[in-house]
Order: C-alpha cells, then structure tokens, then sequence
C-alpha cells in the first residue's frame, strides 16, 4: 500500500495512518537511504515495524526546513544523527529521538525553497520524503485525488488523533524588573544579577522544549519584567499563569546567596519541594521565611555552612488539603532533578558540590489550579565559581538542558 502526501507552504498535519491502530507496539528506525537524481533527492527511512502516526511541520518559506514527528517509535542506533548532503537539494537531515513522547524527529535543512512531498510504503514500513528542484509555490493547492491529503488548511489537522497528552509545564524564571535577587560585583565578571541568570535559562529550556512534542511550555516572565511591587501579589500573578494554562509543573528557576558577613565558600545546585507536613528543620525554616519576605536579608544568626540565603518567593497561598496529592511527585521530580544533575553535570557546582533535595514550607497555589511545583537553586551567587559559570552562555545551557532531561526522566518513570 502506498500512500502520497503533498504539502503546501505554511501546513502543519498530524497524520494516522489508515491501517494503524493507535495502540500499535513501538517501532525503531532500521536504515536510512538516500539518492539524488536530476528531478528530486530522496531521503528514506525504513522501520522495523508499522509507526503509528505522524506530523508534519513546515518552515521552508521563512528557513528552508521541515521537520516531522514520527510517533510510535522507541530509541534506536540511528537516532541522534546527522546526515550531509553534498549535492542535490537536501542540506542535512537531524534525526532525534524524544523518549517521553516515543517519537522521532526528523528535521530536513534544503538548500532553498524547494517543494516537498512525503509518501508511507509498507512491506517494509518507509517513509520516504522527496524534495523537488521545483521552488514551492506558497499559495495553498486545491484538493485533488481522493485519498491524499493535499490541501488542508493550515489551520486543520487531518485525523487529529493525539499520541498523547502534551505536558504543560510552567517556567518560573524567578525576580524580574525591580526585584533583582541575589547580586553581587566581582572585578572581573561584572555585577551578577539573578533575575538575569533565571530569565536566560528559562528563555533556553523553552527553546529546548520547543521542539519536543512531548512537551508545551509556557514562561511565567519573557522579559526582564514583574507584576507588583507587592511580593504576594507579583508571586500569585505568576501562579495565576499555571491555574490559566492547567500546568502539570510549575518550576521556580532561582540562584541562592548567603548574607556577606557569611562565608562565601557555600555553593552547589540544591532543589527544594513543598513540606505539608509542617515541620521543617532551621535551614528549610529559613528558607521559607526568606522566600516570603522577596528580598529581606536573611536573619545574622543563620549558620553559614548550610543557610539557603536569597531564595525570593517562591509561590503564594496554599490550600493544604488539595496539595498533598501533589506533594509526592513534587518530590519525585526533585529527586530526579538533583539526580541527574549530580549524575550528568560537567560544572562541579551541579555535580560534585550538589546539595541535594530539601523540603521547605512554601506558600503556594492560592485559589489557583494545583500542580507539582519545585524550585531551583542553580548555585551560589556569592561564590565566584558558581557566579562565573552561570553568568556564562554555556553555564546556561548546560543548567537548561540538565533541567530539560530531568523532565524527560520524570515522565519516563511516571508512565
């Protein structure tokens, strides 16, 4: 059987396949092949067995690409690989693997605004993507042949039949506008601001997310910006984002500090999760009240080797009884968070100086939707080797892609 799909500028579709049952075993990539020939470069992907579905997303006419989401599949040799094209009308081709969400992208770079076409063969499973020596032609076509989806509107879907659920997970890059965190000035580095260390992380883990269809993220902030003056008042704005959007996860993205007539020795990645049970130690009491008084100092007489300084609120209100159903995953996720920063880290503050998970008594999700929620202590500001790699692009990188892999982990060990 043979199926042929031709698409038009600006289409984004997601596809089930007439003889796939959306309860299908996963499949995995076996080969891939490609030729060119005077009209058109075929690039072919061969499964081991029929994928369930699949969506096609094209950019061609603003960035000469498309990419599409095979669902149905699980990890294999070929996945996270990169194939070069020395001649014809293909670039490269990116294939990556999403084990949450069991899909593959495979991302297609022309060389110029060419057409594209996609056909399914079976016997074995293929999916074969043609681009023409032809320009695209970026008025949408009319319907032709029954059977091919030709013409949908760039608006619809054809058989939206979701693979599953998408996340939503809600990023809090904490402080913003008037309420800069924890900063300090080094000769050297300049002055390191938190609000901006937390707001290029979170700007990045979005583009990470991006593309992973597992995943829809929104920001709590995407500028250097706040709500109120009001710390419980800016705080509940930023919650109200996650009761809007119905987040499965609220993550708080901060950076820590110890008051300056403390050492300055204390650094590392720490992640804290909501305590309903109304105990805390003096460290996590600390905690607490310095997350609901924004950016009051911490009290003198806190310890320096293990005080959580500048925490900036972090959430307002809770409703305790609804909460507690969530307070195991917000544990979950911590752990995870601490593990595999401690695991994967190559910056010594995530790995080697990693503090672990803490609990805390935060004030959280007034008269908004519960969810999972934990925050994030990237490093020490107040530590010049944590205040030097976070400032950095890369330290920023490497804290979003560890925070993005958490995720990943999370879900996978949720199913």
């Amino acid at each position: 059987m043979k199926c042929r799909y031709i698409f038009p500028a600006g289409v984004l579709l997601l596809l089930l396949l007439p003889w796939m049952s959306p309860l299908a075993s996963a499949a995995e990539i076996a080969a891939v092949r490609r030729s060119v020939n005077p009209e058109k470069t075929r690039f072919v992907l061969e499964f081991d067995a029929p994928f369930r579905q699949y969506k096609v997303h094209d950019d061609v006419a603003r960035n000469q690409r498309f990419w599409i989401d095979v669902f149905g599949l699980t990890a294999g040799k070929l996945d996270n690989k990169e194939v070069k094209f020395d001649e014809g009308q293909i670039a490269k081709v990116t294939i990556r693997h999403f084990q949450a969400s069991q899909a593959s992208q495979i991302e297609v770079s022309l060389k110029a605004h060419n057409k594209f076409e996609i056909l399914v063969l079976e016997n074995p499973s293929r999916l074969v993507i043609d681009v023409s020596t032809q320009a695209m032609v970026l008025a949408p076509a009319k319907s032709t042949a029954q059977g091919q989806a030709t013409s949908p509107r760039s608006d619809q879907l054809v058989n939206p039949v979701p693979p599953q659920r998408e996340r939503v997970i809600i990023i809090d890059p904490g402080h913003g506008g008037a309420s800069h965190g924890a900063t300090r000035r080094y000769k050297e580095l300049g002055t390191v601001r938190e609000k901006d260390i937390t707001l290029a992380v979170g700007l990045e883990l979005e583009r990470i997310m991006a593309r992973d269809p597992s995943f829809k993220v929104y920001l709590t902030r995407r500028t250097d910006r706040h709500y109120s003056k009001d710390a419980k008042a800016d705080l509940k704005s930023r919650v109200d984002i996650g009761a809007k959007y119905k987040g499965d996860l609220f993550i708080s993205i901060h950076c820590n500090a110890t008051n300056a007539s403390f050492s300055r020795t204390a650094r590392g990645f720490e992640v804290y999760y909501l305590n309903s049970r109304g105990e805390e130690n003096h460290v996590s009491s600390l905690v607490a009240q310095r997350e609901n008084n924004y950016d009051q100092p911490p009290a003198r007489t806190a310890p320096a080797a293990s005080v959580s300084a500048a925490h900036k609120a972090f959430f307002t209100g809770l409703n305790r009884d609804v909460m507690k159903r969530y307070v195991a995953e917000s544990r979950n996720l911590a752990q995870t968070m601490a593990n595999v920063f401690k695991q994967k880290g190559k910056f010594s503050g995530f790995a080697k100086y990693n503090r672990g998970v803490k609990d805390a008594n935060f004030h959280v999700l007034r008269q908004s939707q519960p969810q999972a929620a934990v925050l994030i202590e990237l490093g020490f500001i107040n530590n010049y080797y944590d205040a030097q790699y976070l400032k950095s692009t890369a330290g920023q990188r490497e804290a979003a892609q560890l925070i993005y892999e958490s995720l990943v982990k999370y879900w996978a060990q949720s199913k």
